[in-house]
């Protein structure tokens, strides 16, 4: 066989494995990994990139910049790479800092954004002094609609089937796994037709057997695990919305009477 076909075989066994262990542990971890998450996204923006974010991404972007330094020592090809990764680790780290500096760097995805709004709501009614009837009605209204979407995850999530799971999948991520499946089944079929089936190549024809099957069992697992945190946020989102809203008096009229009080309540 070409040696290219060695490389992308190796290539194909580090996704394997990385896709395989990452989907099992994270559906067997995702009770502490949702406690995790659920701390971290319910912090104001300000302390969740300064306490958090920016100190993470600076580390990880500190130990990519020493390696391209330690390289651009090098003669050759080396040192000609090493010094394209501290351009590209020095152009990623001043655009994160920009977009900071500037606000307009987002949260990572939509369910932080929406455990901040209600964080921010309890943070809202919580403080001292008196909503006026317009924040009460403008509250209310983002809380009504968080509630709202977490009834369309818990219905999605029941009624999420495999075809529906693909449709909303990342095409990257379908392709890689699709790949990643069937190269093991294509090897295994061409050293069945050049060697034939026997003991010698037992190990060999096992191990891709065994890849493509760690595949499915990591697909599986994803598809298993999208389907909880679906139902498990949407639940969440669900019961932090009735929270609220039961800490807020019904508006009658258009207009609330009697805006809700940050602070305690009472009885």
């Amino acid at each position: 066989m070409p040696y290219w076909f060695y490389l992308l075989g190796l290539a194909d066994l580090f996704f394997v494995l990385w896709f395989f262990t990452y989907e099992v542990a994270r559906l067997l971890l995702w009770r502490r990994i949702d406690r995790m998450e659920r701390l971290l996204h319910a912090l104001p923006n300000g302390r969740y990139f300064d306490r958090f974010a920016t100190p993470l991404v600076t580390l990880v972007v500190g130990l990519a910049a020493g390696y391209g330094v330690n390289d651009m020592g090098e003669d050759g090809a080396e040192g000609f790479f090493g010094l394209l990764t501290v351009v590209a680790v020095a152009a990623a780290l001043g655009q994160y800092h920009f977009r900071e500096a500037t606000g307009t760097l987002p949260r990572p995805v939509p369910r932080a954004r929406w455990r901040l709004e209600l964080a921010e709501g309890r943070r809202v009614l919580d403080g001292d002094g008196v909503l006026s009837p317009t924040e009460a009605a403008r509250l209310r209204a983002r809380v009504v609609g968080l509630g709202g979407v977490g009834e369309r995850l818990v219905h999605r999530a029941v009624a999420l089937t495999w075809r529906e799971a693909l449709r909303r999948e990342r095409w990257w991520a379908v392709g890689g796994v699709a790949c990643a499946a069937l190269l093991p089944l294509v090897t295994m079929a061409r050293v069945a037709a050049v060697r034939g089936v026997h003991a010698d190549v037992a190990g060999v024809v096992a191990l891709l057997g065994g890849m493509s099957a760690a595949v499915a069992v990591g697909a599986a697992a994803r598809h298993a695990r999208h389907r909880r945190e679906l139902r498990a946020l949407g639940s969440e989102l669900r019961q932090q919305t009735r929270a609220l809203l039961d800490r807020m008096p019904a508006p009658a009229g258009g207009d609330d009477p009697d805006p809700p009080r940050r602070g305690p309540v009472s009885g």
